[in-house]
């Protein structure tokens, strides 16, 4: 792919200790042409980052001399720099060191395929729409729906000390097109989808879960019979887990779902409920049996 300022989001519980980890970087260490705070332009001039990094109270807009951007924002901090393009695995384990738990990292063709009408997932919350890969760190993880996501996408994982994934959605130096097909689908499944396994930060129910609690096992078990199962219920199901795990008064740590049929009706989903960690019940000569552990799928890797 052409070099270009390649840029990432990242967020995490501290958003000024990201950034003035940030401009500590050598990628920002000339003199910035543009400093803007709180919407109010500033002197451009030495000692920018240790005076306003942490006084900035709704946002720092920093540019630099050679296309090079930090902003600040309420939810993320972006970071844009040409030399960022010239090796992107770099890049990665330089964000690794950062204090951060989500990033997400754009990609050289984006504008093209935002012009061509592309609107792929993300994220949300301020964070740039996936590109060419993203990263979690620590608690990060908790956005997921599972760890098991990470093994099983389309697309390329690795892990580096310090607990940090990074999951590439496609070859860094494959063309315009083929880096968009072989992108897409893990966009949407990465990203916040009817088919995908990030719980955003202020989640939408699109289902009642209408199930039966189990406070001895601290479970929730929703019944299925005759009917569709859209991974939307599912995603639905494990927001349920996330927000309950500490409840006061009706905690739950398993939630899954119970085919009333038997095993055929629950086989077709048996997969996709294990990704999310999810039970897998079915009515087998009126018990309820679990198909999901003893399912071991193997982990997926991409061609590319």
């Amino acid at each position: 792919m052409p070099l270009d300022a390649l840029k990432f989001t990242v967020s995490g519980p501290d958003l000024r200790a990201l950034a003035i980890a940030l401009a500590s970087l050598p990628q920002f260490s000339m003199l910035p042409t543009v400093v803007n705070v709180d919407d109010e332009k500033k002197d451009a001039e030495p000692g920018w980052a240790a005076r306003w990094l942490t006084t900035a109270k709704r946002g720092l807009w920093v540019e630099f001399p050679n296309n090079g951007l930090l902003w600040k924002t309420r939810t993320v901090v972006l970071a844009r720099s040409p030399a960022f393009s010239e090796d992107p695995i770099a890049l990665t384990r330089i964000i690794a060191e950062l204090p951060f738990e989500l990033a997400a990292l754009w990609t050289p063709s984006g504008s093209d395929w935002q012009r061509a009408g592309y609107r792929g997932a993300g994220f949300g919350s301020g964070h740039l729409p996936h590109g060419w890969a993203c990263m979690f760190k620590g608690a990060g993880h908790a956005r997921l729906v599972s760890r098991r996501w990470l093994e099983h996408g389309p697309w390329r994982l690795s892990h580096y000390d310090g607990d940090v994934s990074v999951v590439e959605f496609h070859d860094w130096n494959a063309s315009e097109s083929v880096a968009f097909e072989q992108a897409k689908v893990g966009h949407e499944r990465m990203g916040i989808s009817r088919t995908g396994g990030f719980l955003q930060a202020n989640p939408v129910y699109y289902h009642q879960l209408n199930g039966v609690y189990d406070p001895a096992h601290r479970a929730y078990k929703i019944p299925v019979a005759v009917r569709e199962l859209p991974q939307i219920e599912m995603l639905d199901a494990c927001t349920l887990r996330a927000e309950k795990r500490h409840d006061p008064e009706t905690p739950i740590d398993l939630v899954g779902f119970a085919f009333v049929m038997g095993e055929a009706e629950a086989s077709p989903y048996l997969h996709e409920l294990w990704l999310r960690e999810l039970a897998c019940w079915a009515v087998v000569d009126g018990s309820d049996v679990r198909l999901d552990t003893s399912y071991t799928p193997p982990p997926s890797i991409p061609s590319w």
